[in-house]
Order: C-alpha cells, then sequence, then structure tokens
C-alpha cells in the first residue's frame, strides 16, 4: 500500500541510501549524515513557522475582518465533515468497483460485490481525515484518468482541509494564547486590577462575563489558568498525555474564552495538591512561578497597579479549600498584599461553616482577604437584594394608629432543610420580625415602670419541611440554640415528612389559608419545581385572595433553568390576578456570580457608613477607613474571639444594608396613608425626601440633639433634662412615633439576626450565669456567644446603666452607651442614605 504521507520519509531514505552507498570514507560519510540532520532540523524549523504562520492567520481571521466567515465555518464544520466524507466514499466506491472489462453491465454479482467493497470505502473515507491516501485501492485503469484522478485529490484536499481546520481551531488558540501571555508579561501595558480564575467552569464564565460587561476597558486583566482534572492519578501529565491535555479545549470552553477575550494559561500541577513544607507556609514560596510553572501568570501581576483577585469556583470545594490556604504561600502575592500595599482577595467556593470558616480567619491579613463564596447563602442574598421579596411585602401595616407596626400575621413554609433550607429559616426570621401593633405606642423613660410599655415581636410562624429532619433539626438548633428555647417554640414547626406523604398534604390542609411565603429548596430543581406547581394549585383551591403568597423555588441547575422559567410564567399567567409573580426562581448561577454580589458589592460599600454612623456615635472617626481599621485591629489580636467579632460586626453592618428596603417600604405606605405626619413625608415617595434639605445631616443632628440624654447625673442616673433623639429633633408626635417604631423594629431585626448566629442572653444560659460575674453580664462575650442587648426594647434603657461606668473610669471621657441610640442611628443613616444615592427612584 502506497502511502502519500510516506513519501517524504521515503525520499530521505532514498536520498540517505545513496549518500551512504556513494562514499567508501567513513568520515564523508558521517559528515553527509550530520549534513542531512542539519538539513532536517531546518526542514523541521521551517514546519513549526509555517504551522505558527497559519495558526495566527486564522487567529487572526477569528478576531478580525474574516471573523464572520470563521465562525461561519466553525458553524458548519460537521457539516463539510459529512459531506467531505460522503464524497470521499463515493469516489473509493466508484474506484474499486469498476474496470474496463466489464462487459456484462451492473449484475447480482456486480452488486454483491459492490457490497463487499463498501465496508472498504467506509474505511478509505474515513482515512482521508488523517491524512491516509491509498491509490493502490483504485483499479489501475483510473490511474490514468485526468477527471477521476481530479476527484481524488479534490476528495482529500477537502478532507486535509477539514481536518486543519479543527486542529487549527485548538491548537492555533492555544499556541497564540500562550504567545498572548508571554508578550502581555514581558510588556504589557499596567492595569488597575487583574482578575485570575483558577480552573475553566460555569460560575467563573459568568462572572468572567459580568466583570467585562461592568468594567472599563483597558482597566483590567482576565486570565483563565485551565487546571488537571483531581480525579487523575497522575499529578503531572507527561509525553501524549501532556500534549492532549494541552489541546483538549472543549468547543464550548474555547467559544466562552474567546468571547471573553481573556488571556489563558495551563498548569499541569494541581494546586491543591501542592506539599508545602512548614517554613513554606510560613516563609512564603513561590507557588504560581515555582510549584506550578506558571511564571507568565506570575508577572502579571507586576504588571498591576490595584487589586488582585484570584478565583477558585470549582465544584469540589475541598480542593477549593486546600488550594486557597496553598496560594495565600505565595511569595509574589505576599510581596504584593504585604510589601506594596496593594489588595489582594481571594475567593474560595465552600459551604459557610466552621470549617471553611477557618481559611479565612488563618490567611486573612489587612491587605490579604480570604472570602468563602457559598452559593446557597449567596442564593438567599438574592431574595435580600430584592425590594418585593421582603415579607413586609406580605402583611399588613398599621398606617393610622400605631404607625409602622404590624397588624396580620406572618406564616412561611420552608420546603426542604438542607443548605439553602436553613439558610431561608435563618432569614425569615431576621427579616420576618416586626412590631406588632399591640405594642405600646409611648416609648418608656429611664428610670420608669416597664410593665405596660411592652414592644412585642408580632404573630410569626415558620413550618419547616424535610423527609430527613431528623438528622437536620439537631444540627441547626445546636448552632441556633435560641430558635428553640422557650420564647420560640412557639414560632417554629419542624415536620419529618416526604413532600409526597399524607402527612405533608395535611399541613397544606392546615397552613393553605394563611400561609404567605414560601421557599422550596429540595436540592433537585425538577423535583422543586414540581412541588412549588403542586403547593400552588392547592392554595389556590383553598383560598380566594392570593395577592400576599408567593413561592420562591431555588434553581440548581443552568441546563433546567429555562424549563422552570417557562413552568413559572404559565402558572403567574394564568394565575389570580393574571400576570401576577407569584411563583418566583432564585438562586440561578447567573444572578448570583456577579461583580457586584461576589466582588464589589454595593451593600458591603452602604454596610461601611453603618459602621461609619456607628463610631459617629461612639466618637471614634478618625482619618483611617473604619472599616479597614476594625479588620486590622480585630484580625491582629489572632484569637477566635476577635475572628468571631469581625465577623459579626461586619454581617450586621451589611444585613443593615439589606434590611432598609424594608424600613424604606414601612415609610413609604405609611406616608401616603397618613396625613399627620410632617410635610417633607409627604406623599409616600421616600426621594421626596430632597424637600428636608434643612435635615440633610439627620444622624449629626441625632447626635446633638441627644445633649444630656446619655450624661448621668451625681447619682448614676439619666437627667430628666432630656428625651430620646427623635424627641428632641422637633419633629411632631406622629413623625417620632413613625421614628420610634423603626428604631424598635430595628432592635427585633438585630435580635433575630443573633439568635439565627447562635448566640443567646446570658440569663438564658443559666449554667454560665452562676460562673460569670456579675459584671462580665453587661457586654458581648464571642468566645459563649451570649450577649448583654438580646433583650426587649423596654429593657435596653435599664441595660444601659448597668453597662455604664463614671466619667473618671473611661480615658475618652464617654460616660455609659445608649442601646437605643445605636437603633435610631441605624434608621436615620438608612434615610441618609436613601436620600442621597436614590434622588429620583422609588422603592
Amino acid at each position: 500500500m502506497k502511502k502519500l504521507l510516506s513519501l517524504p520519509l521515503l525520499a530521505l531514505g532514498a536520498v540517505m541510501s545513496s549518500c551512504s552507498s556513494a562514499n567508501g570514507d567513513g568520515a564523508a560519510g558521517n559528515a553527509d549524515v550530520g549534513s542531512l540532520m542539519s538539513l532536517s532540523a531546518l526542514m523541521a524549523v521551517g514546519i513549526i513557522l509555517v504551522a505558527f504562520v497559519v495558526a495566527a492567520v486564522f487567529y487572526r481571521m477569528e478576531n478580525g475582518r474574516w471573523s464572520r466567515f470563521w465562525r461561519f465555518v466553525e458553524r458548519h464544520l460537521t457539516l463539510l465533515f459529512l459531506l467531505t466524507w460522503t464524497f470521499g466514499f463515493c469516489i473509493y466506491t466508484v474506484g474499486m468497483f469498476i474496470v474496463s472489462d466489464d462487459a456484462a453491465g451492473f449484475t447480482v454479482d456486480s452488486f454483491l460485490r459492490l457490497l463487499r467493497q463498501t465496508p472498504m470505502g467506509v474505511v478509505h473515507a474515513f482515512g482521508m481525515f488523517v491524512m491516509d491516501s491509498d491509490i493502490s485501492a483504485v483499479h489501475e485503469e483510473f490511474h490514468s484518468n485526468l477527471l477521476f484522478m481530479t476527484l481524488f485529490s479534490l476528495a482529500h484536499f477537502m478532507a486535509a482541509a477539514v481536518s486543519m481546520l479543527f486542529v487549527i481551531k485548538h491548537f492555533g488558540y492555544n499556541l497564540m494564547a500562550r504567545v498572548q501571555l508571554w508578550a502581555t508579561g514581558c510588556s504589557g501595558a499596567m492595569r488597575e486590577r487583574l482578575f485570575i480564575f483558577w480552573g475553566i467552569n460555569e460560575p467563573s464564565y459568568l462572572l468572567a462575563a459580568d466583570i467585562r460587561r461592568t468594567l472599563k476597558a483597558g482597566t483590567y486583566r482576565l486570565v483563565f489558568v485551565k487546571t488537571a482534572d483531581d480525579g487523575d492519578e497522575t499529578s503531572a501529565p507527561t509525553g501524549l498525555d501532556r500534549l492532549f491535555d494541552f489541546l483538549s479545549l472543549k468547543n464550548r470552553e474555547l467559544d466562552h474564552l474567546k468571547e471573553l477575550n481573556c488571556l489563558t494559561a495551563t498548569a499541569f500541577a494541581r494546586l491543591s495538591r501542592c506539599e508545602l513544607t512548614a517554613a513554606e507556609r510560613n516563609d512564603g514560596t513561590q507557588v504560581l512561578a515555582g510549584k506550578l510553572a506558571l511564571g507568565q501568570v506570575a508577572r502579571l501581576i507586576g504588571k498591576t497597579r490595584g487589586e488582585l483577585h484570584f478565583f477558585m469556583l470549582g465544584d469540589d470545594q475541598e480542593s477549593n479549600l486546600r488550594a486557597t490556604a496553598n496560594i495565600c504561600a505565595d511569595s509574589d502575592i505576599r510581596r504584593f498584599a504585604e510589601v506594596e500595599g496593594h489588595k489582594v482577595t481571594i475567593y474560595s467556593h465552600a459551604r459557610y461553616d466552621s470549617a471553611s470558616r477557618v481559611v479565612e480567619d488563618a490567611y486573612s491579613s489587612s491587605n490579604l482577604d480570604v472570602k468563602i463564596v457559598d452559593s446557597s447563602h449567596a442564593s438567599i442574598d438574592q431574595l435580600k437584594s430584592t425590594p418585593d421579596y421582603h415579607p413586609i411585602r406580605f402583611v399588613e401595616l398599621d398606617t393610622t394608629h400605631n404607625v409602622g407596626t404590624v397588624t396580620s400575621p406572618f406564616t412561611s413554609l420552608v420546603v426542604g432543610f438542607g443548605e439553602s433550607g436553613q439558610d431561608a429559616v435563618r432569614y425569615l426570621h431576621e427579616f420576618g420580625a416586626f412590631v406588632s401593633s399591640l405594642s405600646s405606642v409611648d416609648d418608656d423613660q429611664p428610670g420608669s415602670d416597664n410593665a405596660n410599655r411592652q414592644v412585642m415581636r408580632s404573630e410569626y410562624h415558620c413550618h419547616v419541611v424535610d423527609a430527613g429532619m431528623d438528622q437536620l433539626k439537631g444540627r441547626f438548633l445546636s448552632s441556633a440554640p435560641a430558635l428553640d428555647g422557650e420564647g420560640s417554640r412557639d414560632l417554629y414547626s419542624f415536620h419529618d415528612c416526604d413532600i409526597s406523604s399524607p402527612d405533608f398534604y395535611s399541613l397544606l390542609d392546615e397552613v393553605a389559608a394563611t400561609v404567605n411565603y414560601v421557599v422550596v429548596a429540595l436540592g433537585d430543581s425538577e423535583q422543586s419545581i414540581s412541588a412549588a406547581v403542586n403547593i400552588f394549585n392547592y392554595v389556590r383551591r383553598n383560598r380566594v385572595d392570593i395577592s400576599r403568597f408567593k413561592i420562591f423555588v431555588r434553581s440548581y441547575s443552568s441546563y433546567y433553568e429555562p424549563h422552570m422559567r417557562d413552568i413559572a410564567d404559565h402558572y403567574n399567567q394564568v394565575g389570580t390576578p393574571a400576570f401576577a409573580e407569584h411563583i418566583v426562581i432564585f438562586g440561578s448561577a447567573a444572578s448570583i456570580y456577579t461583580f457586584g454580589n461576589i466582588v464589589e458589592s454595593r451593600f458591603e460599600a452602604e454596610g461601611r457608613l453603618y459602621n461609619r454612623a456607628y463610631c459617629t456615635v461612639n466618637n471614634r472617626l478618625g482619618t483611617k477607613d473604619e472599616w479597614a481599621l476594625r479588620r486590622e485591629i480585630l484580625l491582629g489580636r489572632h484569637t477566635l474571639e476577635a475572628y468571631g467579632e469581625l465577623r459579626r460586626k461586619e454581617m450586621q453592618d451589611v444585613e443593615n444594608a439589606y434590611h432598609a428596603f424594608t424600613k424604606l417600604y414601612i415609610i413609604e405606605r405609611v406616608c401616603a396613608a397618613n396625613s399627620a405626619l410632617s410635610s417633607w413625608f409627604a406623599d409616600g415617595r421616600v426621594p421626596k425626601f430632597g424637600r428636608i434639605s434643612a435635615h440633610e445631616h439627620l444622624l449629626e443632628g441625632i447626635v446633638e440633639a441627644q445633649g444630656d440624654y446619655s450624661a448621668p447625673d451625681s447619682g448614676g442616673h439619666l437627667s430628666d433634662s432630656g428625651d430620646h433623639p427623635s424627641a428632641a429633633i422637633g419633629y411632631n408626635a406622629a413623625d417620632q412615633l413613625l421614628f420610634r417604631n423603626l428604631a424598635r423594629l430595628e432592635h427585633l431585626r438585630w435580635n433575630g439576626s443573633h439568635e439565627a448566629l447562635g448566640y443567646r442572653y446570658y440569663g438564658d444560659h443559666p449554667t454560665l450565669s452562676q460562673q460569670l460575674p456579675f459584671g462580665a453580664w453587661h457586654s458581648c462575650n464571642e468566645r459563649y456567644r451570649l450577649h448583654n442587648c438580646l433583650m426587649p426594647w423596654e429593657a435596653l434603657d435599664a441595660e444601659s446603666l448597668l453597662a455604664g461606668w463614671d466619667d473618671a473610669t473611661k480615658p475618652d471621657g464617654r460616660a455609659y452607651p445608649d442601646y437605643k441610640l445605636y437603633d435610631f442611628v441605624v434608621v436615620t443613616t438608612t434615610i441618609n442614605n436613601y436620600f442621597h444615592s436614590h434622588d429620583q427612584n422609588q422603592v
């Protein structure tokens, strides 16, 4: 069999043989061989250069004026393959079947002979695509036939072109990507931000695409590092395995990377399995440039003058955490953060629990921040960040008498008690805490009898359903014991049943008439949407008014999500009223992995303003960023208590930003219905706060208005010359009552948030109450998760006195804390933030 591909090698062998036989002298023969080897090397280099030029040309075609033509070819590559294969099959079949002396024509024997030759025609047609040309299979009569040989050559040329197009599509991109990465590292311009994505996966694609949409071009760099599969046994593939791994970009991956116009690299060693010594972890070592041979990626850090963001968003959470620990030991990254003073943030996808928080605590420093990205937690944050999804929208407000309070119950149902379900319960416990309209209208005064001035939480109940509740409930309640305490037993019902069981439908019979808020998070998209539809139909059959009713369904699969949305849209259109959003899909990957959620959350930015307001009240404002200073101080202590304190305080600042939607909605509704409020509340539109330009600095006004209120008299008691800040600003009684109820609401939210985090009041822990000194009760203890302010609103004034001290004992001359003032400050900061940043928008 004569192979066209072997002709150059045969010719080279013949030349070498003739040269060797023609020279009897051994030295001369060796010289000829040496010359031929040099010539072969030059030919090899030439072939490589030609391949490089061809790859570069096609690469430019993809990104230049020929891009439309190239994309057309890419989309129709399969069709070209089929047409070429059919053409080649016909050529070989005709050439192997027809002979010149076949005078009998087409007979039965001829048909049988055709069938016998068909398998070889299939083989030869496929062989064309691997440059295999077998002219000997064709009868000799065709060798001199110009038309047949032209068609024969054309078929092989087309097959070679299709094969080369496929190879160049992958090899050309990889080759040029490496050259581009090298050139950028050597001579590229400086950029403000560098985003490095470790691994090629859907969350990374979505986040990178949103970064590209959000940031100005030319101010950042995107780098994707293709990593070795953690399922492989070898940590560093060699030989053909290494080559195939280098070329094994899937079509979809390649298309995404081209759309992102990013830099790419390949790591053949696993970051998660880098073995670092104790000295290397403490002192640092070159992980990227050394252990992983990614010197070009490490060089890009030096081409960044602002921030470095490193993402590990793969599905293997254990691998992500190990990789995070290893990359934190990289000396280049440490120098960038600690010596040069740049901000470095490393994001690791994992469940936000005690085990993963260790990585945050152990490796975070003043300029290096490790963040755990919990997709379940982030999906619930999506509900927090959407005003229409806040529980306040599903209850009735008192807008005439005890303005700002709630008159109707809030009943919720959580189906599925996995990670998302547990986070949903915590969210509802915090954001579903409202001031009951049965609470006292008048506020208590320092030293007065609080018995008839109670502030109560409005009626609330949450039903939680899961088939494995017996195993899940114990761990959850052990982490949040306050939710299982004496006062919380009437708030929750945990049901151990399957969604197909009679017990579940008995529960639906019980709650169908009153349930407001349903969260379905069963861990499977198809099962979750099916359960949501069943619940929706059941409620519609048993209830006339469903205006205050929604079902929130967690999406787990991007592939199945469009079908989920089609189902939800169908039932929303035929519901009552029509086109109302009764079934809501939340938690999709596209909504979670965005620049605003992961990298630069506006809620964290607003949380910094709440922290600043807190520092203003406590006279702690300085020249340095208070948020950064707090991190620096608490992280510098290197204690579990300090880490817990930092996490709790930062979380509360951010939660205040999320909860602003609830407070602003109450203001809007009350102002629209009550004309007794001052004119700057008119029309119920928050942007109308522009009318209170004289009170633009409302926060400073409150601080000044406290006057003698926060200064104790000689007996250690509050003087009678002052009142709460809301009464000293000069607003009327309706204004003061609204302010007061909003501050009460904030205290209930704060209580709910801390209870969901696992904190309790000292008196609820009888064992410690006998061991700790009395003075320790009037503070927060992070070790035992006990807080002195986890008490009713009416008891805060007395606690303020007990937690206080004489002026002489406090270096800065401050008296004692006013715990109610902190709640008022949150309310006024919420109003000021909205007034300054939402000039013409409505809630």
